[in-house]
């Protein structure tokens, strides 16, 4: 459970730190297209057990902080999709790249598309998903640092599981996310950025 973290607002030392995630390619081909999101411009909050005070609070980078990554992302992810059939959330899966091309995921895996070589996961659905069903998911988002967009599809249309995308699809995935979370803190907590109103891509 996390209902005892605390949400702790940042300041623009955190806008410039998931830039730089996204820079340094965490995220992917879609860590690289979040990029023409107004990154500087959202907001940007946490969620810890505690105020660890400003120093610590300000070195993204480093654990010893605690906050429930995985729970935390869970419980922002459960409330955006509900009821919401138009919505999707994309992470890059923490697998290996694929090797071969018709290589499939087992049946109880999670949905998910490729663009080339690098694999995605992707949650949707007209009606409520389970908290469990989305940390499960989570699951495969194994990477440094943790991306992972919430977005809506760019055509209204879900992706059909094992879908190969384009570069264009990805990128109007990235255009359209509202939130975007970012491990921080050695992952051990996640950064949420909002858009900021009436900049452009809605849903």
């Amino acid at each position: 459970m996390t209902g005892r973290l605390l949400t702790i607002a940042l300041g623009g030392n955190a806008n410039r730190f998931i830039r730089s995630v996204l820079e340094k390619g965490s995220g992917r081909s879609l860590g690289r297209a979040l990029l023409a999101l107004p990154l500087e411009d959202g907001s940007v909050e946490t969620y810890l057990p505690r105020h660890p005070g400003d120093e610590q609070l300000a070195a993204f980078r480093w654990g010893g902080i605690g906050g429930g990554q995985r729970p935390k992302s869970a419980e922002i992810i459960g409330p955006y999709l509900n009821g919401r059939p138009e919505r999707c959330v994309v992470w890059p899966d923490g697998m290996p790249e694929y090797i071969f091309p018709g290589f499939q995921r087992s049946a109880d895996d999670s949905l998910w598309f490729r663009l080339g070589t690098e694999p995605y996961v992707y949650l949707h659905g007209p009606g409520p998903i389970e908290g469990a069903e989305i940390e499960m998911a989570l699951r495969h988002a194994k990477g440094y640092h943790f991306v992972c967009a919430l977005t809506s599809w760019p055509e209204g249309t879900p992706i059909a599981p094992a879908t190969e995308v384009t570069a264009e699809t990805l990128q109007g995935l990235a255009d359209r996310t509202q939130i975007l979370l970012v491990g921080a803190y050695d992952e051990e907590a996640i950064l949420a950025w909002r858009r900021p109103a009436q900049s452009g891509a809605g849903e």
